[in-house]
């Protein structure tokens, strides 16, 4: 069939001479030569003429079918859809696999697409259509062969043979019939194309458009009207194929202009946010609708492996806020502001936004972006403008922007005099050429305005690993990484390899260098790791388009604890010199033998200035003397008096009786930790006519150890206040590490020469030590669940322990305990404490939810209790019993074991619950909603929102307009430079696959089952996630 091909190709280039030669002459004369042009495509300028074709059937000509237009897809029935769908590995065992397509229906999923080998039968595809039509789904059969064949395959050889001897031969007789056109979209073949291209003014894809567009072509010469899907070459991931027209091309070869472009969401180009919205911004621009065809996740590519939670969240799309400037000059410029509903006092409010800029103004390099205010008389202040460079701004990605504002010192560009920061009535956007040439042009956009108050600014990046990786995979070393409850546990053969690293993609970190930053992570480091003395810990960053290397420098083995979290913080680390960041990863190693035990990764997080997590502690001595002089009294200066009035202390001198006064609070009522350097702070109010006291000095003291010893801050004296003002005085870096326990902290002040009447005032005092700040980081005390089993359509690792007759089971969400009294009067359950990762350095609160059937009432023995096996002798510990009082039978009770003290317990090795004293059968079971952990925690204080503009509604657009314009702008000229548009486009997608990949990307499989839906941790996030099939999926209509 290939060489039938190439023969009608080579008539159709003979007949083709006579009617070009005779154009060309025309053309000559009248001043042309391009036609003759031997790089010129003449197949879309002068049609082919027409040549015997071999005579196959053809699908009817008026059947309903799925038609494109623009960048939409329609379904038969003429509606909008976007394709959310599963690839099914069916070709490579049809009859097992077939069983997998009412699964997949199962998930709400409207498309399934079918790879087919080149050994599917024709009986084969068409039970398998049939099957899919009879579930109400879309079908997309693919054509899969390995590499060398098809799938990342440059030569045309076998996608021209297979093209005949298949589509058009073996299984045309089943593709024609009338019941599926309605249904098909025929995605011609899986990943064929050139390699390592990537360059969208590339002669390189010119082979793979012609061969496709000769296949377009005779598709459509048969007859067929349906959608023909096109992968992308180099494995599906070069979308570059698409763009500088190419699209276009296939599509003007199509004489139903109904082609869709399909991509592959694999490798280092679509491993970040940004890439994904990059890659999809360009694709939707080509006039011609694309879809995700594969994708993959969960580490199963190490670095390069792709966040799959992300790319199903922006496929549902995000409208914004967008600026398509007619640029006329180099000094053009403009601003766009909307109107707060009522003046606003900034102070202590955070403004923050996303701003998108394309890529050719990060190559011209001279945009400039600001955000400013106006005030209610009109007066300007700005914030200072960020440029198009990939580090203010990034190219063809969304960059966070967040300005905390505290004074009129954060607007850090120009401002008009007299601005009135405590009533801002505007905020605008200027958008300024600053230089640039008028030939690049583009999209800038907006989104997600904030304006928020209260709480801390959060970290940049923070991965907590709640049932996740967040991204994070494995790289070069090799080695394991799972979720563990709410960890990441790390396992490596030491034995061969002694270090492991791992990253995740720069995109999902979003990382600002521009400044210096905080990196830290909480790591458990098992007691087995006891004298690996070697043992190193690091973070690194790869950037650049070279992938260069920065790390942070290392930490080592006296820098942790076995047995214990560590706490593993780099501060100041300076990535200023980065380009774009590629990766963000860890590398820890210097481990000799072999290990039982994972090392437990909890959280990692970077912060910059100004940055919190949101859950520092509070200080370890704070008093605020609200009403209360909270203890403090007079020392040993004669004429001093404390009091409290308007929640401050009060302290009144008679300075003729002495030059100075000393206060005092007992040790026993600070509970300081004095082993690490203390932050000591006060907040005094220092009377007016005290400007003349020059010699005024102040100090903290303490009395400590058995003999009272004398211990002190260093002096302040006149120059660190402002009499007649309040003052923020700090003594940091206290070093009182040598002391003994407390007796007294206390404050004296002295130096004083002439008598004043006005007391001197103390607002508050406190103590800090390090990772303390004054509000908790926004904190709050109170109870933290640190471990929850909701047995969501799974045990969670619970199983029965030692006790006979127990069968554990799910139902509705709950874990069902079916017990054979016959066989024992109680049950034990029991999961392993690797699973939990509870601190039992602090007190617990265990909460368990139970079901008690009624026909318990009689049974006045019952016990209950909460058990655990601990230390490497896995020793018994539990807490108290409680008894059948503490049941409802018949009802639901919530069973609380409080302030549980098990920290003198050896590392956790299971955690149990013990039921029993049980003398008689009962037939129905004890059903638990939940068990529970927790412990006192700081809680983050929520940011209360003032403003959320996430343009998702036109009316957020309309409320922006043109404050003024410079240049060669004007009104007239911009009139429709800002639109409603879209950030991030829609796009269907198709997740790989259901089931059937191999060992190494095992991960990959969404079902660990072929015919129900046993699904993965990766596929209930596709399926049930946010925005995952369920959510985001609509049944495709068929024209009936």
């Amino acid at each position: 069939m290939k060489n039938s091909m190439s023969k009608r190709s080579k008539i159709s280039k003979q007949l083709g001479y006579l009617p070009l030669v005779m154009a060309g002459l025309i053309l000559a004369g009248c001043g042309s030569s391009e036609l003759l042009d031997k790089d010129a495509d003449i197949d879309t300028l002068i049609p082919e003429p027409p040549v015997e074709l071999p005579n196959r059937p053809s699908p009817s000509e008026n059947a309903a079918v799925i038609a494109t237009s623009s960048t939409q897809i329609f379904d038969a029935s003429t509606n909008a859809i976007l394709l959310r769908g599963v690839n099914l590995q069916y070709g490579d065992n049809p009859e097992v696999r077939i069983a997998g397509i009412a699964a997949i229906k199962e998930t709400g999923a409207n498309v399934v697409r079918l790879q087919l080998r080149a050994s599917t039968t024709a009986e084969q595809l068409e039970a398998a259509l049939d099957r899919i039509v009879a579930n109400g789904m879309i079908a997309m059969p693919m054509l899969w062969e390995g590499e060398g064949e098809i799938t990342c395959t440059e030569s045309s050889e076998f996608i021209e043979k297979y093209t005949q001897e298949l589509w058009f031969d073996r299984w045309i007789d089943v593709l024609v019939k009338d019941k599926y056109q309605p249904h098909l979209m025929i995605n011609i073949a899986n990943e064929w194309g050139p390699m390592n291209v990537w360059d969208a003014n590339s002669v390189g894809y010119a082979e793979y458009i012609d061969v496709y567009k000769a296949i377009i072509r005779e598709f459509r010469s048969i007859g067929f009207r349906v959608p023909l899907v096109i992968d992308a070459p180099h494995c599906g991931q070069d979308y570059n194929a698409f763009l500088a027209d190419r699209a276009l091309e296939l599509q003007a070869a199509d004489v139903e202009s109904n082609i869709v472009l399909s991509v592959h969401a694999y490798g280092a180009q679509w491993n970040s946010s940004n890439k994904i919205v990059s890659a999809t911004d360009l694709l939707s621009k080509t006039g011609v609708p694309f879809i995700i065809g594969e994708f993959g996740g969960s580490g199963v590519f190490g670095a390069t492996s792709i966040d799959h939670a992300d790319l199903i969240t922006k496929g549902v799309g995000d409208k914004a806020l967008v600026f398509n400037l007619p640029w006329v000059t180099t000094e053009d410029k403009s601003a766009y502001s909307f109107n707060l509903e009522t003046p606003m006092d900034m102070q202590g409010v955070t403004l923050s936004a996303d701003i998108y800029t394309p890529v050719r103004y990060v190559e011209e390099g001279h945009l400039g972006v600001q955000m400013y205010l106006r005030d209610g008389s009109d007066r300007y202040a700005s914030f200072g403008v960020l440029q198009a460079n990939d580090s203010d701004l990034k190219g063809n990605a969304w960059t966070h922007i967040t300005y905390a504002i505290d004074s009129m010192s954060d607007l850090a560009g120009y401002a008009d005099e007299g601005f009135d920061i405590a009533d801002v009535s505007k905020i605008g956007l200027e958008i300024m050429a600053n230089g640039k040439a008028v030939n690049y042009v583009g999209d800038i956009k907006l989104d997600n305005l904030k304006l928020q108050s209260g709480g801390v600014t959060p970290p940049m990046y923070l991965a907590e690993f709640s049932a996740e990786k967040e991204g994070w995979a494995v790289a070069w070393t090799g080695g394991t990484i799972e979720t563990r409850d709410t960890a990441l546990a790390i396992s490596q053969d030491w034995t061969s390899n002694n270090q492991l690293a791992m990253t995740v993609g720069g995109g999902v970190a979003n990382l600002d260098t521009s400044a210096p930053l905080t990196i830290s992570a909480k790591v458990f480091i098992p007691a087995e790791y006891a004298g690996e003395t070697n043992f190193f810990f690091k973070f690194f960053i790869q950037h650049g388009d070279g992938w260069a290397w920065v790390d942070t420098g290392q930490k080592s083995y006296s820098d942790i604890a076995v047995g214990e979290w560590n706490d593993i913080t780099f501060e100041n680390v300076d990535f200023t010199a980065a380009g774009a960041i590629q990766v963000l990863g860890i590398q820890l190693g210097g481990i000799t033998t072999a290990k039982t035990e994972p090392l437990l990764l909890d959280s990692v997080t970077v912060l910059g200035a100004g940055q919190s997590l949101g859950g520092a502690a509070p200080p370890s001595y704070h008093a605020k003397f609200v009403g209360d002089a909270e203890g403090w009294g007079k020392d040993w200066t004669g004429g001093t008096s404390v009091s409290v009035d308007s929640d401050n202390l009060v302290i009144t001198q008679d300075w003729t009786q002495g030059d100075q006064f000393a206060v005092f609070v007992g040790g026993g009522n600070t509970d300081i930790d004095t082993s690490g350097l203390l932050t000591a702070k006060m907040n005094i109010f220092i009377p007016a006519d005290y400007a003349n006291e020059s010699g005024i000095y102040f100090k903290i003291y303490v009395n400590h150890g058995d003999s009272w010893a004398w211990g002190q801050t260093s002096d302040k004296g006149f120059a660190d206040i402002t009499p007649g003002e309040w003052n923020e005085i700090t003594f940091e870096g206290v070093d009182w590490t040598s002391f003994g326990a407390l007796k007294k902290l206390g404050i004296q002040f002295g130096g004083v020469t002439t008598a004043h009447g006005d007391p001197i005032l103390v607002d508050y005092v406190a103590i800090l030590e390090e990772g303390q700040s004054m509000d908790g980081g926004g904190a709050q005390l109170g109870q933290l669940v640190v471990y929850s089993a909701d047995f969501v359509g799974e045990t969670q690792g619970w199983a029965k322990d030692w006790t006979a007759g127990t069968v554990l089971s799910t139902d509705d969400d709950n874990l069902i305990v079916t017990q054979d009294w016959g066989l024992s009067d109680q049950f034990a359950i029991t999961a392993s404490a690797a699973d939990i990762n509870i601190d039992t350095s602090k007190p617990v609160t265990f909460k368990v939810k139970l079901f008690l059937p009624q026909d318990y009432a009689a049974e006045s023995g019952i016990y209950f209790k909460v058990y655990t096996k601990h230390g490497d002798s896995w020793a018994w510990g539990q807490t108290n019993d409680v008894s059948a009082d503490a049941f409802t039978p018949g009802a639901w009770n919530e069973i609380v074991f409080e302030n549980v003290d098990w920290s003198s317990f050896g590392e956790l090795k299971a955690l149990g619950l013990q039921f029993g004293g049980i003398t008689s059968s009962h037939a129905e079971p004890i059903t638990i909603d939940y068990i529970r952990a927790e412990q006192e925690g700081l809680i983050p204080v929520e940011l209360d929102t003032l403003l959320n503009m996430s343009f998702t509604e036109e009316s957020d657009a309309d409320a922006w307009t043109l404050d003024y314009a410079e240049g060669g702008f004007t009104a007239e000229v911009l009139a429709n430079a800002k639109l409603h548009g879209f950030g991030v486009v829609p796009y269907g997608w198709m997740a790989w696959s259901w089931k059937g990949n191999g060992e190494a990307t095992k991960g990959l499989d969404m079902s660990t089952s072929e015919d129900t839906v046993e699904l993965t941790t990766r596929g209930n996030e596709i399926v049930n996630g946010p925005n995952g099939i369920k959510a985001s999926a609509v049944p495709a209509g068929f024209g009936q």
